[in-house]
């Protein structure tokens, strides 16, 4: 029992050493950061041929050369939800569909304007190129320094450099999008531990080390237990010259050698000498109310001179 006991706890211990380990080596790789987004707060498209229209509530975003003008995206992005002391920022734009070569230019702008109310004629004025990105796929980044970010936001427009584009690029708005896959992010990348993981880690690090107190618990009580019951075990003491006297029959009723913590769940009684008791789920005999230890074998000595009497029916 003892040895089984000994050997869970191993078990157990390693067992929690496993956990404590893999738990500090996903600590470890968030130290090498962690990221946060937000999606787009307004995006619309301007459009040239129409330029008193307004497009804010479409689902679609387009830019490049559109039928019959011209067709731009302006975005804006609000950080000040999100934590400061990030390293790095990009805006992730994201299209679904295309028709021909696009070589898009990136300006940012920090003229007020509405989603509801922007229209070729009255768009704000881009003040900072940010470079251009030849497009023939969907998925692509603007990356930002910090300078660029004014007040905890910033405005992107994006249009066919040159101003004139072989084909155009088409996208959900925030009004189509079926989920943030599927419109424009801005993404901040920061140093240190995430201190949503930190939060994560301590309740994973607490829960480990309750259940490890439990089961180190468990095994001490059941040591103990062990050791207490072990001391309430019969221990035979055999007294000098036991084995003769056992040979002899003289020590039948010599109960002081036995020493144990009896439960007699049972007694009934045989006659004025003799009692049937079942004793911690054994059935023994008292005489005279001494333990009947030992039973006796009967021997009879008989002579060859005498065995056809004995046998003599």
């Amino acid at each position: 029992m003892r040895k089984r006991i000994k050997t869970r706890i191993k078990i157990v211990t390693v067992i929690v050493l496993i956990i404590f380990g893999v738990t500090s080596i996903v600590i470890a790789t968030h130290f090498q950061g962690y990221e946060r987004s937000i999606k787009v707060e307004k995006d619309s498209y301007i459009y040239d041929y129409h330029p008193d229209n307004n497009y804010g509530a479409d689902e679609y975003l387009c830019v490049g050369n559109y039928n019959f003008g011209k067709v731009q995206t302006f975005y804006y992005f609000n950080i000040s939800s999100l934590p400061d002391g990030w390293s790095e920022i990009k805006i992730h734009v994201k299209f679904d569909y295309g028709s021909g070569m696009v070589d898009i230019g990136a300006n940012l702008t920090y003229e007020s304007w509405d989603e509801m109310t922007i229209t070729w004629n009255n768009k704000p004025k881009a003040s900072v190129y940010r470079g251009h990105i030849l497009c023939d796929g969907f998925d692509f980044g603007i990356p930002l320094r910090r300078e660029h970010i004014v007040n905890d936001g910033i405005g992107v427009c994006l249009y066919a450099r040159g101003g004139e584009a072989d084909g155009y690029i088409r996208g959900n708005s925030r009004e189509g999008a079926s989920s943030n896959n599927d419109i424009a992010l801005i993404e901040l990348k920061y140093v240190g531990i995430d201190p949503s993981f930190i939060s994560t880690a301590l309740m994973v690090f607490g829960i480990v080390a309750i259940v490890t107190c439990i089961i180190i618990g468990a095994g001490v009580v059941s040591v103990k237990l062990f050791s207490v019951d072990q001391k309430h075990k019969k221990k035979i003491i055999h007294p000098i010259g036991a084995v003769n006297n056992n040979a002899l029959g003289a020590n039948w009723f010599n109960t002081n050698r036995y020493k144990t913590h009896e439960v007699v769940t049972l007694e009934k009684v045989i006659n004025e000498y003799i009692t049937l008791k079942l004793v911690n789920g054994r059935s023994l005999i008292y005489v005279n109310g001494r333990r009947f230890i030992q039973c006796i074998r009967l021997i009879l000595k008989i002579e060859t001179t005498s065995w056809d009497r004995m046998t003599d029916p």
